[in-house]
């Protein structure tokens, strides 16, 4: 007998979660031929607002708009970032807890208010916000009130948000977009600066309740702090409703930090991060760049960035992915910040074009500091921004966005009134002299996360190649597998560590018992299996109840208490499987073994792809300790991992007790395995 597929069994699983411009007629012919000539720019109407400085402090922005019957209130605070050392990621767990109870009321009792009006509110590191219908514009800010100055800190959610930072770090851990995040950030910024420092599972675990509250006590004060009110209020009602809930909040002195501008690399260089799994490279070219709202380089940069990546008609897109079929995709991209930020262009590629795309992406940018843009590109990124422009005009929070720039930044009161006229006058010299001085030259970051052992060789030629892990700290080479090694071995080692082949077989049916914690709810899985295709999984979450039962050649679906219909297609790769708990069928398995050692959770593994899939085998043990899946979504790959671990033996053959339930993206569970039954307890009336 061949040990078979929980991972397909878990596909099931979360199936069943899962479960629950029109062309207008032409007026004149035109003659498309002849260019139109632009015209002269538009002066924006951009509608006013009232500023008030109350005696507290607060600054209190108000957007009158009686369009529709709706209110939104931001609060926000001008905090400086923060480095927070060994216990990174404290602040983002204090935001957070802010909206968990207050001293007026608990979790639940805040979002009964909430749901009563239909309405949102929410919290972060600086500030919070809500938003509803405005005839509940002062219960809106007495909430919002609330959980900015009465926050009681729960312990049970203090513990339940920690949990599930780690849960998302796990996750991400092997996922590609967030070892580059954590490469690229780290690398442009330094691993000690705010915009750098990674958060980890100990940073996580360093983080007390007394840090949450001491940061919430010292940097939330009035004085620094910004009101944007935007819909439907007179601005006289807003600054009493804010006066009203918030006059007791007392001013105080807020900490100050230095965010220090790094130095460039004295020379391009490649920062690496080995992924054995990878079929193809994530990659990241950039460098730091001091950019600020206001500066007077700055329509130009945006022109610079817009022709270079800024979507499907720029040069990277066009020259990697339509010519050279590199990519799905190639973009750039350039921040602003009154401290520092980064000029980025990236892309993922196939592995075999790794060396060949980065050397367009430095074409491309060594191109546009080098020769002038045409006149058809500068037009084009003008009308595209200038319309991107003109359509944020119709939103009432882009002019709340443009008070609150004006009043946080010192900016002249006629700055976005003047941006249409400030967009036009920019030159194709100008662009050349934004990307000149904001497109480094000779001191790139060239970011790359892939498979080392078949793309490092090939990037040396691009500067000095140096080796990261997934969160920043450098690296060695990775160990290689021992010469001879075959996927046949490990599969077997697998079978050996499991119990044997011959215990294997002896299995006829197994019940199994598991739990974990979502949202602070638990989710309850039982499954059941019997030779013969017989298996079904019961499912208790905060959705309700819901099971999926197979009897060998049909699929039933039941979703509180109602059977789901079943795309014949889904039913069929449902069927076509026979599940035994935790293990994979490798009988007729295609698969490829890495020739370097995977790190899973500090432990050693041969890595074993076939297609998206790749199944990590502990060296020492020989047993499975993860499934790594990549699909292509909307935004790019996602990878999702099932990790397995607390493995413990049960008549003879050796289960995990402990695994990692997938919810999509870097969303997961843990999950502990509270019974397993081999041979017993289950019937063929269970299906």
């Amino acid at each position: 007998m061949v040990p078979s597929s929980k991972g397909n069994s878990m596909k099931r699983i979360i199936y069943s979660l899962l479960l629950t411009m029109v062309a207008l007629p032409a007026v004149a012919q035109l003659d498309r031929s002849v260019r139109p000539q632009p015209g002269e720019a538009r002066e924006p109407e951009i509608a006013e607002y009232k500023k008030y400085e109350l005696d507290n402090g607060i600054t209190l922005i108000v957007v009158e708009d009686h369009k529709l019957p709706r209110l939104s209130i931001q609060l926000s605070l001008d905090i400086d970032p923060i480095v927070e050392g060994d216990k990174a990621g404290m602040i983002s767990l204090a935001g957070d807890l802010l909206g968990e109870g207050t001293a007026n009321r608990t979790k639940e009792v805040l979002d009964e208010s909430v749901d009563f009006m239909g309405a949102r509110l929410s919290t972060y590191s600086s500030g919070a916000f809500a938003s509803g219908l405005s005839k509940y514009s002062e219960d809106l800010m007495e909430l919002l009130a609330d959980v900015v100055l009465h926050p009681s800190f729960p312990q049970e959610s203090f513990d339940k948000l920690k949990q599930q930072s780690i849960s998302g770090i796990r996750a991400n851990q092997d996922d590609p977009g967030a070892m580059m995040s954590n490469l690229y950030g780290s690398q442009i910024y330094g691993l000690d600066h705010a915009f750098g420092e990674i958060v980890t599972e100990s940073t996580i675990e360093n983080v007390t309740l007394e840090d949450c509250v001491n940061y919430w006590s010292t940097y939330f004060k009035p004085n620094v702090a910004y009101i944007t009110i935007v819909g439907d209020i007179k601005p006289r009602a807003a600054k009493k409703l804010v006066n009203e809930y918030f006059e007791g909040w007392t001013p105080g002195e807020v900490p100050t930090h230095s965010v220090p501008v790094p130095e460039l690399p004295s020379a391009d260089y490649v920062a690496l991060i080995n992924r054995p799994a990878s079929v193809q490279s994530e990659i990241r070219i950039g460098n730091r760049v001091v950019l600020s709202v206001g500066d007077e380089d700055l329509e130009a940069a945006r022109i610079a960035n817009m022709i270079l990546g800024g979507g499907s008609l720029a040069r990277l897109y066009l020259n990697l992915r339509e010519d050279k079929g590199y990519t799905y995709g190639a973009y750039s991209s350039i921040g602003t910040s009154e401290h520092v930020t980064a000029f980025t262009a990236n892309g993922a590629v196939r592995t075999e074009v790794t060396d060949s795309a980065i050397t367009q992406f430095l074409f491309e940018i060594d191109r546009i500091r080098t020769t002038l843009v045409t006149e058809e590109e500068l037009q084009g990124a003008k009308n595209y921004l200038a319309g991107s422009f003109g359509r944020s005009l119709e939103s009432p929070e882009t002019v709340a966005r443009f008070a609150y720039n004006i009043e946080r930044y010192g900016l002249d009161e006629d700055y976005y009134n003047d941006y249409l006229q400030r967009l036009q006058a920019v030159t194709a010299e100008d662009v050349q002299k934004a990307a000149q001085k904001y497109f480094a030259d000779g001191n790139l970051l060239i970011a790359v996360v892939g498979k080392a052992s078949d793309i490092k060789p090939s990037l040396a030629q691009f500067g000095e190649v140096k080796m990261f892990d997934a969160f920043g700290q450098p690296a060695s080479d990775a160990e290689m597998i021992p010469e001879g090694l075959t996927v046949d071995a490990v599969l077997n080692n697998y079978v050996e560590a499991l119990g044997g082949a011959e215990a294997l077989a002896g299995v006829k049916s197994y019940s199994m018992q598991s739990s974990g914690s979502i949202m602070g709810q638990t989710l309850s899985i039982g499954e059941k299996w019997m030779k013969g295709g017989m298996y079904r999984s019961d499912i208790q979450s905060p959705m309700g109840a819901q099971s999926m039962v197979l009897n060998g050649s049909d699929v039933k679906v039941i979703a509180n208490g109602s059977e789901q219909p079943i795309p014949e297609e889904a039913k069929a790769e449902i069927l076509a499987d026979d599940p035994i708990f935790m293990f994979r069928d490798f009988s007729n398995f295609e698969g490829v073994l890495s020739n370097e050692v995977a790190v899973i959770n500090g432990v050693n593994a041969y890595a074993v792809s076939e297609g998206e899939t790749t199944y990590y085998f502990a060296v020492e043990s020989g047993l499975l300790i993860r499934e790594s899946s990549t699909e292509e979504g909307p935004q790019g790959s996602v990878t999702s991992n099932q990790d397995y671990s607390n493995f413990k033996e049960v008549n003879g053959i050796v289960f995990p007790h402990a695994y990692t339930f997938p919810l999509g993206g870097s969303m997961t569970i843990d999950m502990s395995v509270s019974e397993i039954k081999v041979n017993s307890g289950v019937s063929a009336s269970d299906f």
